[in-house]
């Protein structure tokens, strides 16, 4: 039950918030410090029989203000602790790991619950039977594709088809998609191999065509001759994705990574989502005006790399919320984690790749370099 008086320690932040326009009540305070969202005043002992002290934690005011202004009915506290805490707010630092946790745990399939102990392959089979499909790029990007497509772009050149020797006349289809993202979701690198990697990656290129994923499958152009032996194979490869489920690697990533990283992550998924629509917008806004310029020429180098894939995850849903940000997020923490440990291998593994705007975007470089 909420004390009928606040304590001066709430009075303080009932105060604060006043003064900056926004109402607080002490039901308000106990009722964020019930869910996780506030931390609990900080008590203190002067001793001598003069009882207890207590004051806010540091940051508590702010985020009260904050909470009393963007609380909303139905949004669950995970969501709100997710969206105050990317806006640089001290929330509790469990109740963040937390929500950053429940939003990879929270990713179920339908069928696991009815074969316990089964193995991930018997398991993926069953959930494309289930009906589940994977389309990876989404509605905007296929829309772009052709309205391009119609003005002459052609993707599928002899200069670019030569530099992709895995173009097939029976691509991948969205079940392959579903079939071998549950596997990597139960089995990590294990369950996967470079072949299909490259075969799905090929999918996502216009015009079935792209040179990176020739270069995924086939490790083809690879590096001069002489540099081959310094070239990582696939095992080493797959195998920075660990053997084991990727929820439950994910779970003991979050909680190893110190706050400030989960903070970085979260806030460059962000970034990745403003610069996936605003490549979107710069695109469609060219082809509008019937003048396409830099915007139609960016769009098109990247396509045939992986910063088409980054943008066909990163591109806002509508349905999107701060779980599926924090869910991208432990996703990007997973890949500068391998990437950390490739650089800090003697084994010549050439980073400088990462650099390319066909590779990522610069929010997304300046991220996995840090």
């Amino acid at each position: 039950m909420p004390r009928s008086t606040p304590s001066k320690a709430d009075q303080q932040l009932i105060e604060y918030a006043r003064q900056r326009g926004v109402s607080v009540t002490g039901r308000q305070l106990e009722r964020w410090r019930g869910s996780g969202l506030l931390a609990p005043n900080i008590r203190g002992y002067p001793g001598r029989g003069r009882g207890s002290t207590s004051v806010p934690p540091p940051g508590a005011a702010e985020l009260a203000a904050w909470l009393a202004t963007n609380e909303r009915p139905g949004r669950r506290p995970a969501d709100i602790a997710l969206l105050a805490f990317a806006a640089g707010l001290a929330v509790p630092e469990d109740t963040v790991r937390s929500a950053f946790t429940a939003a990879i745990t929270g990713i179920k399939l339908p069928v696991e619950a009815g074969m316990p102990g089964a193995a991930p392959d018997d398991i993926a089979a069953a959930t494309v039977d289930a009906g589940l499909r994977s389309t990876m790029l989404p509605d905007r990007i296929r829309r772009i594709d052709h309205a391009l497509a119609q003005r002459g772009i052609n993707w599928s050149t002899p200069e670019i088809a030569g530099m992709d020797p895995g173009r097939s006349d029976d691509p991948p289809t969205a079940g392959d998609w579903a079939y071998t993202a549950v596997l990597a979701m139960l089995g990590g690198g294990a369950s996967l191999n470079m072949a299909t990697i490259g075969q799905l990656a090929r999918t996502m290129a216009p015009g079935g065509v792209a040179p990176i994923a020739g270069q995924v499958e086939y490790r083809w152009p690879a590096s001069p001759a002489e540099e081959r032996d310094s070239a990582p194979d696939d095992d080493e490869v797959l195998a920075l994705l660990g053997d084991g489920g990727l929820r439950d690697y994910a779970r003991d990533l979050i909680a190893a990574t110190p706050a400030a990283e989960l903070l970085d992550a979260y806030q460059t998924t962000e970034a990745m989502a403003a610069w996936a629509d605003g490549a979107c917008t710069a695109v469609e806004l060219e082809i509008a005006g019937g003048k396409p310029g830099g915007a139609v020429r960016e769009w098109v180098t990247a396509s045939l790399g992986t910063a088409r894939l980054i943008m066909a995850i990163a591109l806002p849903r509508e349905d999107a919320g701060p779980a599926s940000t924090a869910a991208t997020a432990v996703v990007l923490i997973m890949i500068r984690t391998m990437i950390r440990t490739v650089r800090d291998r003697p084994s010549g593994w050439d980073l400088d790749v990462l650099k390319n705007p066909m590779i990522a975007p610069a929010c997304l470089t300046d991220f996995l370099s840090r």
